[in-house]
């Protein structure tokens, strides 16, 4: 009899677990999750301001979006990636300094930052780019990013 309850029970927890699927792999086993389900009503996006007019000495604009019902955050690390072949290999970008501060992105709102690229001349060269960010979101980290074609 106790075998049936056991049973029962275990099967109830199973009928717990939440059953909507969202397309978001997780990223080199870590607790990243990539969020590939990008500018539906529901998600957290990054886009990139005046994409056709960049160059390795400007100032990049993104904002990012929060069409979520509840706050996500983010900080002030991003990563530049360029597509070489068709792998995305990361962009040294020398000693940067990030500062550990926490930006707040109320629910269905966004906000602005500016990527200062005067310092990289050296290193991005005409080619297709992708801009990624951190952003937290009910305990989760998501990897979100855009990408960006340099012309000089």
């Amino acid at each position: 009899m106790k075998a049936i309850y056991i049973i029962c029970f275990v099967v109830g927890l199973c009928g717990c677990v939440d059953s909507v699927s969202h397309t978001r792999e997780k990223v080199d086993q870590s607790n990243i999750i990539v969020d590939e389900d990008l500018y539906h009503s529901d998600s957290i996006y990054l886009i990139v301001k005046d994409k056709d007019k960049l160059s390795s000495s400007d100032t990049v604009k993104i904002e990012i979006i929060n069409n979520k019902d509840t706050i996500c955050s983010t900080g002030q690390y991003y990563k530049i990636e360029q597509l070489v072949g068709d792998h995305w290999v990361a962009v040294p970008l020398g000693p940067g300094i990030f500062y550990d501060i926490g930006y707040e992105i109320q629910a269905h709102n966004s906000r602005k930052f500016e990527i200062d690229l005067n310092g990289t001349k050296d290193v991005l060269r005409n080619g297709v780019y992708r801009i990624s960010k951190i952003v937290k979101f009910r305990g989760e980290e998501l990897v979100i990013s855009d990408e960006v074609t340099i012309h000089e």
